[in-house]
């Protein structure tokens, strides 16, 4: 007598076809028969998921990009390895890194200024604190492992923006994390009058000839309006820069102009914190001058605004 058992198991059924028997009882026939179709999908699917990934390897390759410039990273849960694309428009080169997502500070409650070291002298023209030092300096070590992932085999030109961004391009060129070669330019444009943009931008200090061919990492402090920045990158395009990418440690969705977005998504963007729109001074942010000396990054409150009216 037959032995209907050795039916119930799909794997022997798929590895010897010849086991569908007319004179199996129907009911193990049908179950069989399940089995089989069920473990040929379960390996068409896994032999279509590895040859897409070869021919996703082959792309690449065919495009250009190097071994080097493919950073994987591995989820806890699923161990899978995944990256993501990011693409340079300029010359449709490809760039390939886990770039973090900038952190939302919108809707953030200030601390309190004596929850933190601050000098006395500012304490009365703060509202409160939104980014303690401590933070800040965790997020730009962040930035700066992102940014020599990318460029960790180009000599590039560092461009800081004049003087809101001068620690901030200090601490993230010169981290640990910093990998890349880099010439340092400053470069000083004039856009706000107070606490209001005035829409035209002046530049000094930097010869934009300098960027004919080159790649241009701009270092910004914040991106608020977005007039001073959409002014540089234009310029550094009209001189013909091999490749411009942005740095900013700081920037105000609520206040970006109309078309800002899509410039800036025309570029790699690394970006620290997206805040509310308050006006913000320390580590190097000032308001009329003063400030930068404040270690993390404050509110100002109206007493401070009234105060720099009596100065003028």
């Amino acid at each position: 007598m037959d032995d209907w058992n050795i039916y119930r198991n799909p794997f022997a059924i798929f590895r010897n076809p010849h086991l569908l028997r007319a004179d199996v009882p129907p009911q193990l026939f049908f179950e069989q028969l399940l089995h089989f179709l069920f473990v040929a999908l379960v390996i068409s699917i896994d032999a279509a998921r590895h040859v897409l990934l070869c021919t996703s390897f082959w792309l690449l390759f065919l495009l250009g990009v190097k071994k080097e410039h493919i950073k994987t990273f591995t989820r806890k849960k699923t161990k899978r390895s995944i990256f993501t694309i990011s693409k340079n428009h300029i010359k449709a080169r490809f760039v390939i890194t886990p770039m973090s997502l900038p952190i939302n500070l919108q809707t953030r409650e200030l601390y309190g200024i004596d929850q933190f070291a601050v000098d006395a002298s500012y304490r009365s023209h703060l509202s409160g604190i939104l980014i303690p030092e401590g933070e800040i300096t965790s997020r730009v070590a962040r930035l700066a492992e992102e940014i020599s992932a990318d460029y960790n085999e180009k000599d590039i030109i560092a461009l800081c923006m004049l003087d809101g961004a001068m620690r901030f391009f200090v601490e993230l060129l010169y981290s640990e994390p910093m990998k890349v070669r880099f010439e340092v330019e400053t470069l000083k444009a004039k856009s706000y009058a107070g606490d209001a943009s005035t829409g035209k931008v002046t530049f000094s200090g930097f010869d934009f000839s300098k960027a004919e061919g080159r790649d241009v990492l701009i270092v910004e402090d914040i991106i608020d309006t977005g007039t001073t920045m959409r002014a540089t990158l234009d310029k550094l395009a009209a001189q013909g820069a091999k490749s411009t990418s942005i740095v900013a440690l700081l920037t105000k969705p609520e206040r970006h102009q109309p078309g800002l977005q899509e410039q800036l998504a025309a570029h790699p963007l690394y970006l620290g914190f997206l805040i509310p729109d308050e006006f913000v001074v320390g580590y190097g942010l000032d308001y009329n001058g003063h400030y930068r000396g404040l270690r993390h990054l404050g509110v100002l409150n109206e007493e401070a605004f009234e105060l720099a009216q009596t100065r003028k």
